[in-house]
């Protein structure tokens, strides 16, 4: 059996939050020996974010099961490994093997990163699947994407498109949003600004 160099981004959408995995390692092998792999992957989320925190740990023992035992990944929370928003670096440099984090978080590299993530009015969870796997084929263009930064990405946990806001005073015109400060990047920030809201970007482990 030859030798492989595994490179894998594991993108996760969570929410679809998009949490990305991604995965990088390298391994020898024999045709009589296959050794024992043991990976860490950094995420995004807290150990008391659960509905990320959970995705991510059910991920890796499904791969432990998958793999008999030979491909281990172990979780940790966001500021172990790296901070929240360098985990797609993080694995793209190599500095760890898999990654769990939410696409949005590096749409500065490429906008189209977020699309495939739990923007408003984005697919649920029942069409992200059809998309990616069906006559479509979203998944190619998907790794296309991810293909420039060495990573390979795959879904993970998928919770459909957010929904709006939280907010301590009420919304009822579009001029309620002046100078409103929310919690949001990307694609949703830019729609806000133009609504004289002051978008602000800040890790889901705070």
């Amino acid at each position: 059996m030859k030798c492989r160099t595994f490179r894998i981004l594991l993108t996760i959408i969570v929410a679809i939050s998009a949490v990305v995995i991604t995965a990088v390692g390298t391994v020898s092998c024999t045709s009589s020996s296959l050794p024992v792999l043991r990976w860490k992957m950094a995420t995004s989320w807290t150990a008391d974010n659960l509905l990320n925190s959970e995705g991510a740990v059910a991920i890796c023992d499904r791969i432990a099961q998958l793999s008999n035992g030979r491909l281990i990944i172990e979780p940790f929370p966001a500021g172990k490994l790296v901070g929240a928003f360098n985990v797609f670096d993080a694995v793209s440099s190599g500095q760890v093997e898999v990654g769990h984090s939410w696409s949005g978080y590096w749409s500065e590299k490429d906008w189209a990163f977020e699309l495939f993530s739990s923007i408003p009015n984005n697919m649920v969870q029942q069409e992200w699947p059809i998309w990616l796997y069906g006559p479509s084929k979203g998944i190619d263009l998907w790794r296309e994407l991810y293909a420039k930064y060495n990573l390979i990405p795959f879904p993970g946990a998928l919770s459909g498109p957010e929904f709006g806001f939280f907010t301590n005073k009420p919304l009822r015109t579009l001029d309620d949003f002046k100078d409103m400060r929310l919690r949001t990047p990307g694609m949703g920030a830019d729609v806000l600004k133009e609504l004289g809201a002051v978008p602000v970007v800040i890790p889901r482990v705070k």
